[in-house]
């Protein structure tokens, strides 16, 4: 059984799901669990961590107790999705236990990144919490003497693969930043998850419902997006701006003299002010007027911007 048993389509502006040729590009799925090296913890972190505040939460876990009369301990493994195969890239771990003699406190023990660590610890509770990117979860264990505590979680996580355009086209000169905010439900604020300025980068995320707001920067333009992630598959949210480029160059400028520039809108809002020489701004669509000001000599200009535009602006001329 494939790590992928299907790729679902996931509507967001103009975007959909497409069928992933390779389930390693994310996730590092495979379909037989990987060999666990032994990980021995001969000494706690210098610096405890938190324990985290939701414990056994909603992603399955599948523990089972082995005999090991040879060394007490725990083995780790993730899943991204129930039907799917052992997670081979890194995963990030922090075990916490609770003090024999102080039970209710807890202390970091272990750390580490790895697929599948085995860990050997003395008997007694523990929590063990699974980071993957931005989904996260924990789980209460306990681990007996000469016995071996095997614990696979099902992180139940998905892909964001983000794309912002302007217009219908992708620019390849200029960046938007994507703020992820996860809905938790009817009446709850959304919630900041992460934030990515690379075109097409993949956020690994828990299943739910996601808005993305995308942002050009200098400028004005912003536009956002709502997707559905599932377990197990890449949601690709291409988001398309109402909004050009508009290149600015200033003729009455000497060489040796900065250059003030102040953009309004049409309403005479001021968009932006910069001291760049050559400012490049996204502009979603209207009217501008661009005002320079270099050794005490201001010039403007009018401008009108349009999906997809790439403007030289000369003011000064």
């Amino acid at each position: 059984m494939q790590a992928f048993k299907e790729f679902r389509h996931t509507h967001c502006t103009t975007a959909a799901a497409a069928l992933l040729t390779a389930a390693a590009i994310f996730s590092g799925v495979a379909d037989a669990k990987v060999s666990k090296g032994a990980n021995s913890i001969t000494e706690a972190p210098a610096a405890d961590k938190t324990l985290p505040a939701s414990v056994d939460a909603k992603p399955e876990y599948d523990i089972t107790t082995v005999p090991s009369p040879k060394a007490t301990g725990m083995e780790l493994a993730a899943k991204l999705a129930a039907d799917g195969g052992t997670i081979l890239r890194p995963v990030h771990w922090i075990v916490f236990g609770e003090e024999a003699s102080k039970p209710g406190k807890w202390k970091t023990v272990a750390e580490l990144k790895e697929p599948s660590p085995r860990l050997d610890l003395p008997a007694g509770r523990y929590v063990v919490q699974t980071i993957y990117d931005k989904a996260r979860t924990a789980r209460r264990i306990t681990v007996v003497e000469d016995k071996t505590t095997v614990m696979t979680v099902t992180l139940n996580v998905g892909a964001l693969r983000m794309l912002s355009r302007l217009g219908t086209k992708p620019n390849t000169a200029k960046s938007a930043s994507h703020m992820v905010y996860r809905l938790e439900g009817l009446g709850a604020e959304p919630r900041l998850i992460g934030t990515s300025d690379q075109p097409g980068a993949l956020m690994r995320v828990s299943a739910g419902t996601y808005k993305i707001v995308s942002r050009y920067t200098p400028g004005n333009s912003v536009a956002e997006a709502t997707t559905r992630v599932h377990p197990g598959l890449i949601s690709p949210v291409e988001i398309d701006h109402n909004a050009g480029v508009a290149s600015l160059f200033a003729i009455h400028a000497a060489k040796d003299k900065p250059v003030n520039w102040v953009i309004t809108d049409d309403d005479g809002q001021v968009v932006t002010m910069t001291d760049e020489r050559r400012p490049s701004l996204v502009l979603r669509s209207g009217s501008y007027t661009a005002t320079a000001t270099t050794g005490g000599i201001g010039k403007f200009r009018k401008f009108d911007v349009k999906p997809g535009d790439n403007l030289k602006i000369e003011v000064g001329g």
